[in-house]
């Protein structure tokens, strides 16, 4: 994103003849470079290498085929300027090496990426030692000018040069690499986004970016760089960001206004939001001018008695000394501030961050949020959509076209707890810096900032940012449908249905069934869901469903149909023993083992394992071993995981048979009154409580 700071060069440099000492123009350059003013050092450098000087025979020019270097002059230099600078004793090669590298980079920093793209170029082909890393910035210029397999071929080029897989451009080269395929896949561009730059009444100016909705969706304010500016007296308020308020009325923007004094100020304003209760104003705040100390910080002002109060700077839970703080968020109560910040303790240069806030606007404790969001690059511009619990930020760490990306992360069972970023995908995203996206409560509209489109109101061609609107029909996923009672299909209304991320990355949770039987949920993209519908005196019933691949709004159907808890006894077919004994066969494992995947699953119930045996034998021994076949299913279960409580062992000995000596006396053969006696020999459950089905 282009820094708006005001130029280093001022009229009284323009005084010196077109033939000034190169040296002169390098010590400017390089002041310039210092100072991040990287459109002046350009203007400096490029009268170094300006083929139309009479010092050009000796320089060096991008996509020359045979470039001349003529061997170095002997140069007087003035008592005068010999103060201003530092002698250059490197000779003429390396010296316009130097440079064509520092055209390179300030034509990279300043965003104008076709020119920096050329130098790096001509830079790559000078091969200079001084410079290791040209080839990789050359690649990051190429994807940025959506040439990505040229870029994927330097990263590549730039690895076999530097073979050092632990370096940090090693690793930044292989994201690199992801990126362009990721670019190059048909599926990084969604369809159905129509993408509007906003039109000239607010993109106006140098810069217009960081729109955020000021209490309605009709309302935006925003940061811009522009005419009526509130930048000190001879200082070009082009290059001093304010805060504005626009409003949208039957699709016309009307005429932004500034937010003036107390907000806006000398200073740059920008990146502001409005709380829920419409009383508090928080903003960055960040210096002008290169003599001042470098602050970047957030600051709250009160809305009493129709004005904005003075701002203060949040404490240092937020602005902690020395660092950077900007792009201030907020959740649904206000309660909680998220922000980006390099403050210590990050994973990267900036993160996000957040911290919860009470009514005065005192800030608590922050925390990060974590290595789902932020990685070892720039993570910023956070906006919490609350509808939906959802994190909207920029990042150049994760996998994406090429600069900012924008992406989206739900929140989970915490706040310091988020499922993996989703790209948005083009158009949205561009191979250019995408930023500050926010978006209505509805879902059909969204702002974000842009440098895609070069700046017809900065010099060189620099791409500033841009305001652009995001519409489209929102890609929504439904899942609704019914539970009925399996035995008679009638409803089962006020039916507990709880949904849980097989990935166990989401927070669970939970829908309670309407007077119909039915209930509808919106579920969150690329995730799989495992859904359990539970009644009391129902067996419950479980389903799978997903959403990933959904490309485009689906309404998804997922039926329950509950099977009524029978009164009286069930037998567990298969549970068997031998003769005189009561432990269990390998077999009857095989069935208890399904007995506790009901019991796990429906874990609200209580039942009775009842154990029988057939008529041989005492009543008394019989009683005892039945006692111990029940209690040494009960055992198994609760090896499994099943509690203690949930489980009724119970013997029966030969009081209940299934088949009695008359009958069994009465069959033909030996093997016929065997299966008598087995049948017998036998497990059975029943329910005889349940706990009440609530969620939690």
């Amino acid at each position: 994103m282009r820094a708006i700071i005001s130029l280093v060069l001022v009229t009284s440099l323009c005084s010196y003849s077109f033939s000034q000492n190169k040296k002169l123009w390098l010590q400017y350059g390089d002041e310039a470079f210092k100072q991040s003013d990287y459109s002046s050092a350009v203007y400096f450098y490029n009268k170094i290498v300006d083929k139309n000087s009479s010092e050009a025979k000796d320089l060096v020019y991008p996509y020359d085929v045979k470039p001349y270097i003529a061997p170095p002059k002997e140069e007087k230099q003035d008592s005068t300027s010999a103060k201003k600078t530092t002698p250059i004793t490197i000779g003429a090669d390396s010296k316009m090496q130097y440079v064509v590298h520092q055209l390179a980079e300030s034509h990279r920093l300043n965003n104008n990426d076709e020119k920096a793209e050329m130098w790096y170029a001509q830079s790559v082909q000078n091969n200079s030692s001084l410079y290791p890393n040209e080839r990789y910035w050359y690649g990051v210029c190429l994807m940025k000018n959506e040439k990505y397999d040229d870029a994927v071929l330097q990263f590549e080029k730039y690895q076999q040069e530097n073979p050092d897989t632990q370096s940090a451009f090693y690793k930044l080269a292989d994201k690199k690499i992801l990126n362009c395929y990721f670019a190059l896949d048909p599926k990084s561009t969604k369809q159905g986004i129509i993408i509007n730059e906003l039109d000239t009444i607010v993109n106006s100016g140098s810069a217009s970016f960081a729109a955020n909705f000021f209490g309605d969706n009709n309302t935006i304010v925003f940061t811009s760089a522009r005419k009526d500016g509130k930048a000190m007296e001879k200082v070009d308020p082009l290059y001093v960001c304010d805060l504005y308020i626009s409003i949208n009325k039957d699709s016309i923007w009307s005429s932004p206004k500034n937010m003036n004094s107390p907000i806006s100020t000398p200073q740059h304003e920008g990146a502001g939001v409005l709380s829920p209760d419409e009383r508090k104003f928080y903003f960055t705040r960040w210096s002008t001018g290169a003599a001042e100390k470098k602050e970047c910080a957030i600051y709250m002002s009160r809305f009493m008695n129709g004005q904005w109060l003075q701002p203060m700077k949040l404490n240092a839970n937020v602005n902690a000394e020395g660092c950077r703080s900007m792009h201030p968020s907020l959740n649904l109560d206000g309660s909680i501030l998220f922000f980006s910040s390099d403050r210590p303790g990050g994973l990267g240069k900036m993160d996000i961050w957040a911290c919860p806030m009470d009514e005065f606007g005192n800030a608590g404790t922050p925390f990060n949020l974590g290595k789902n969001i932020n990685t070892s690059e720039d993570e910023v511009t956070p906006y919490y959509e609350h509808r939906t619990q959802t994190l909207y930020f920029s990042s150049d760490g994760q996998i994406g076209l090429g600069g900012l990306d924008v992406f989206k992360s739900y929140r989970e069972e915490e706040d310091t707890i988020w499922s993996a970023p989703i790209n948005l995908r083009a158009p949205i995203n561009s191979s250019h810096d995408d930023s500050y996206f926010v978006l209505a409560h509805d879902q059909t509209v969204g702002y974000f900032s842009s440098d895609r489109k070069s700046c017809t109101s900065c010099e060189g061609g620099t791409n500033c940012m841009r305001i652009y609107s995001a519409l489209g029909e929102p890609m929504l996923i439904t899942l609704k449908g019914k539970v009925l009672n399996q035995e008679t299909k009638q409803p089962i209304p006020n039916a507990l249905i709880t949904f849980k991320d097989v990935a166990s990355n989401m927070q669970t949770f939970f829908i309670i069934t309407n007077d119909t039987g039915g209930y509808s949920t919106l579920l969150r993209e690329e995730m799989d869901y495992f859904l359990k519908a539970q009644k009391n005196k129902f067996f419950g019933e479980k389903a799978t469903v997903t959403s990933k691949g959904i490309t485009k709004s689906t309404e998804l159907i997922q039926d329950f149909n509950l099977m009524p808890i029978p009164s009286g006894e069930m037998v567990i077919k298969g549970i068997e023993y031998d003769y005189d004994k009561a432990t269990l066969r390998p077999q009857s494992k095989k069935i208890l083992d399904k007995i506790y995947e009901v019991l796990a699953f429906n874990d609200n119930l209580i039942v009775e394992l009842s154990s029988h045996t057939d008529s041989r034998g005492g009543d008394d021994y019989n009683q005892a071993l039945s006692q111990e076949r029940a209690n040494s299913c009960v055992a198994y279960l609760v090896s499994k995981g099943i509690a203690k409580d949930r489980l009724v062992p119970k013997g029966y000995g030969e009081t209940k048979l299934l088949a009695t000596d008359d009958e069994i006396s009465k069959m033909k053969t030996t093997e016929e009154k065997e299966a008598g006696h087995q049948m017998n020999r036998r497990t059975a459950f029943s329910i005889i409580g349940e706990k009440e089905i609530k969620a939690e």
